[in-house]
């Protein structure tokens, strides 16, 4: 099996991922229906993995169903049940697949969700050709977050508290949303899920679109 040319291209950018587990492939024949089909070939060869020395996590998106379920539970648009978490940063923002709208990223820090099918009303993309959507970032700079003074973190996290391990993620504490400053000394390791979870409870998640190179909120998610 080899990877499409978009995927490919990903491994040249971002490195080879390293990988933490890996499943039978009859447990990926579920996913044909949900997920597009060049994603499912990466997970075939990689399975869950994580690029970027932890920066950037590609779990088993079951895994982190009760998330999605609480963030969408209840919403009068996104069915929470046709939204996959496909990747997650160390610092918890959400690469979601939606079979609706196609992709969705969500920033917990912020708390803000972007899903541009929907405030759009675009129609939909060749899913296939967005299959590498957790990777249009830059891999040198928009998988990290940065403190006050404009610093990267995550090294610095990762001297601190030692490398993440499949599940984990650094989290501030307090929380931002609750007057933490977002640095350094506030980081601590802490389970993924568990803690994403937190942070959705936190504070409403707002969607929001891009109006030109401006930033408005919509609505309410869960509304």
């Amino acid at each position: 099996m080899t990877l499409n040319e978009d995927f490919q291209d990903v491994l040249e950018d971002f490195g080879e991922p390293t990988t933490y587990d890996k499943y039978q492939t009859s447990e990926f024949d579920t996913w044909s229906k949900h997920i597009p089909e060049p994603l499912i070939d990466f997970w075939r060869i990689y399975g869950w993995s994580s690029f970027l020395e932890g920066r950037l996590w590609l779990p088993n998106p079951h895994d982190f169903d009760p998330l999605m379920k609480l963030i969408f539970e209840g919403d009068s648009e996104i069915d929470h049940e046709k939204c996959h978490l496909i990747a997650y940063s160390a610092f918890g923002s959400l690469d979601i697949w939606s079979e609706q709208f196609q992709v969705i990223d969500i920033d917990l820090i912020q708390g803000w969700a972007f899903v541009d099918g929907l405030t759009d009303r675009k129609s939909a993309d060749d899913s296939d050709r967005l299959a590498t959507f957790p990777f249009l970032g830059d891999a040198d700079t928009d998988y990290d977050t940065v403190d006050e003074n404009g610093k990267p973190l995550f090294s610095r996290a990762v001297k601190k508290h030692g490398s993440l391990e499949p599940g984990e993620c650094f989290g501030f504490f307090p929380a931002q949303v609750l007057g933490g400053g977002g640095n350094l000394d506030e980081i601590q390791r802490v389970k993924a899920l568990e803690h994403f979870i937190l942070l959705a409870e936190l504070q409403p998640l707002t969607l929001m679109k891009w109006e030109g190179t401006t930033m408005v909120p919509v609505r309410q998610i869960g509304a």
